[in-house]
């Protein structure tokens, strides 16, 4: 059986500005000249009757659209709902990543790669993991590069490792966050291998988070 064909997604051609009808151009010229609705004629009154519901019609089509957005920020959850949901984020990041890191002859040399994917709908949440301040802020890039230590140490507050039969891995390089805001679609990708391997090698196996006063 022949293989199916993937479909072919043409561009749309940039949307042209909506034509406005000349009965809604009517009834809002009458609007300005003739506000107090003296002296209408038949056809300035079913005018104004169609520009009010142009309108009203541009109003829903706004509302509808500030809902949406508020969603997507995460306007409608708690403070608290947002970090519980950000902590999930992290741990699931975190759990991700160390199962891609298998052993592979280029961990010796700390070149191994990984790709972890996921889906993240609400920008307030990515932003809570990512220790940003408002949801705006993640909304405004779409690629980040940390090295592994800040990666570890600001982003996730712990040390990425998997524990393979005669050793253990842990990241090498830097760590790129590759983010879609409207689809809530991210990819962390980076290299990894044995202790003391790649650009930037580890002094420790463990990474020192410093506590509220500055003092580990």
């Amino acid at each position: 059986m022949p293989p199916k064909r993937k479909s072919v997604v043409s561009k749309a051609p940039a949307s042209k500005k909506p034509k406005i009808s000349p009965i809604i151009t009517l009834g809002k010229a009458a609007l300005k000249t003739r506000g107090n609705g003296d002296n209408l004629s038949e056809d300035e009154v079913s005018a104004l009757a169609a520009y009010t519901q142009h309108l009203e019609t541009q109003v829903e089509a706004y509302q509808k659209t500030e809902n949406f957005l508020n969603r997507k920020s995460g306007k409608e959850l708690s403070r608290a709902e947002i970090e519980a949901d950000a902590e999930r984020l992290k741990g699931n990041i975190e759990r991700g990543i160390e199962k891609l890191m298998k052993w592979k002859p280029s961990c010796k040399t700390g070149s191994a790669t990984f790709a972890f994917e996921g889906i993240c709908g609400t920008p307030a949440i990515m932003a809570n993991f990512l220790g940003l301040d408002k949801p705006e802020d993640v909304m405004n890039f779409k690629m980040k590069r940390y090295t592994h230590e800040d990666f570890e140490q600001n982003v996730l507050h712990d040390t990425i490792r998997s524990t393979v039969r005669y050793c253990s891995l842990y990241l090498t390089g830097n760590v790129n966050l590759y983010w879609n805001w409207e689809t809530g679609e991210y990819k962390f990708s980076g290299r990894y291998g044995q202790l003391g391997t790649g650009k930037s090698a580890k002094a420790s196996t463990a990474v020192v988070v410093p506590g509220p006063s500055g003092v580990a």
